[in-house]
């Protein structure tokens, strides 16, 4: 599908064809093509967008880079993606994947990317200022640092409720949901860092072209870029501390279980050995008195607390 901005509602318009051609040379034109077809694949290589910079645009393992090439520069951007609900429950939670941003003919904007991005969505809402080049890809950055603030806050308040499901738990389907996680963030990470090191590029190689509000405006994405990064960093390393701690919280209440049913079995054992005992068909002691079996019993019952109270004693229950 693809969309044309529209400055005046500050939106991404769908529309069926593309109203500059690559001669028209117009600047100020942001068009955004979300997993096109085969024909919008070829009105967006006749607007001007080389085909091998869209196949890396629409490639989900494309990494973060900056290049120019005939007049034309190309982004590639790891965005955050929510994942749709995975058949595995290893599956992250959430994912990244590459947007291509293209400069083409200097002014003129087009966007690439294989799923609908919130990212671009909230870009739109800047207004005037995406009628420049730069300034549009710094704020795709900044919304895209967002978004992972977003999406890291979101693994936070899970984390936080499987912390109090895993302190009584027995299974491994809350480690299994941590694992997910922690997935997540390893791509958070891999994703905030190529970012970082694309607008350290993208800052060596424009320089000399960027004003002063465009290099203050690449200074505040970094500075968000930087932020997630680290809020990453630190959630991914406690996660990772969290997943052997509980892995080991998981075992210590299994042992704590078995050692209960271990006691209960020693203390049961007391009573059924004096049953079969006295169930074996041979002349017995007091067998053929009326109060046999309530002192069978209650030699039973006694010997049982008895045992008991020794297990609770030495503390092994």
């Amino acid at each position: 599908m693809l969309y044309l901005y529209n400055e005046r509602t500050r939106t991404l318009e769908l529309t069926a064809t593309l109203p500059l051609s690559r001669a028209s040379g117009e600047a100020g034109q942001w068009v955004h093509a979300v997993d096109p077809s085969a024909d919008e694949r070829a009105a967006l290589v006749a607007y001007g967008a080389d085909s091998t910079d869209l196949d890396h645009s629409l490639d989900p393992d494309e990494p973060g880079r900056y290049s120019t090439h005939g007049g034309s520069t190309v982004v590639i951007l790891r965005v955050p993606l929510e994942a749709s609900e995975p058949l595995d429950r290893t599956e992250p939670r959430f994912l990244t994947e590459s947007a291509g941003v293209l400069l083409l003919d200097g002014m003129r904007v087009l966007t690439v990317c294989r799923r609908p991005c919130i990212v671009f969505e909230r870009a739109a809402s800047v207004g005037p200022a995406l009628l420049r080049p730069w300034p549009l890809i710094f704020t795709f950055v900044e919304r895209a640092a967002e978004r992972f603030l977003e999406h890291l806050r979101e693994i936070d308040a899970a984390v936080e409720r499987l912390e109090d499901e895993l302190n009584a738990s027995l299974r491994n389907r809350e480690v299994l949901e941590l694992l997910r996680y922690q997935k997540s963030l390893v791509h958070f990470t891999n994703a905030l860092t190529s970012i970082e090191r694309l607008l350290a590029r993208i800052e060596r190689h424009q320089r000399a072209t960027l004003t002063d509000d465009e290099m203050a405006l690449l200074e505040d994405a970094r500075v968000e870029v930087a932020q997630a990064r680290e809020l990453c960093s630190v959630a991914e390393n406690i996660l990772s501390q969290m997943m052997d701690a509980f892995a080991s919280i998981i075992s210590n209440n299994l042992n704590v279980v078995m050692k209960v049913l271990t006691a209960a079995t020693v203390v049961l054992s007391v009573p059924t050995l004096i049953a079969s005992i006295y169930g074996m068909n041979v002349l017995l002691p007091g067998q053929h008195r009326a109060w046999a079996f309530a002192v069978i019993v209650g030699t039973s019952v006694t010997l049982a607390v008895a045992l008991t109270a020794l297990l609770r004693r030495l503390r092994w229950i």
